[in-house]
């Protein structure tokens, strides 16, 4: 139910940012993007990491978990400083309605990954989503008053 009400909150913002021609909301379509595509990465991880030792893998794929979750960091990382140029070249005004509706649909997104992160409490990557899920609901509030 999270991660659909998530993928309806993209869609929604996908729509502001046309409507409103605003590089911020656009940006911030970007990013919820960017998160539904980290819980499926997280997800992902999380499942090959439960997978026994094979012929493959023949200490097992837990490692798988740590990995993704670094690769999730620098992804982060590279979104953030794209982030920052964008909202540094954006010089369009938002109307506060549109403004309001953007800081709504930009919650949403969080939820899956706080989802997973109670979920999976001894996964580094599922940890990793959950601080990112926090940290991407305070920047949402602050951004948002």
């Amino acid at each position: 139910m999270a991660l659909g009400a998530a993928i309806l909150a993209v869609l929604g913002l996908v729509t502001l940012a046309f409507a409103s021609r605003s590089g911020l909301v656009a940006e911030d379509a970007l990013h919820a993007l960017l998160d539904l595509a980290t819980v499926a990465a997280g997800l992902f991880a999380r499942r090959l990491a439960q997978r026994p030792p094979d012929e493959r893998g023949t200490f097992g794929w837990a490692r798988v978990d740590a990995l993704v979750g670094a690769v999730l960091a620098l992804v982060l990382i590279v979104a953030s400083v794209l982030a920052a140029v964008a909202q540094a070249q954006s010089r369009t005004s938002i109307p506060s309605v549109l403004l309001g509706l953007a800081t709504l649909a930009s919650l949403l997104p969080a939820w899956p990954m706080l989802a997973v992160a109670h979920t999976a409490r001894g996964s580094a990557s599922a940890r990793a989503l959950g601080l990112h899920g926090i940290a991407d609901l305070g920047a949402t509030l602050i951004t948002g008053i």
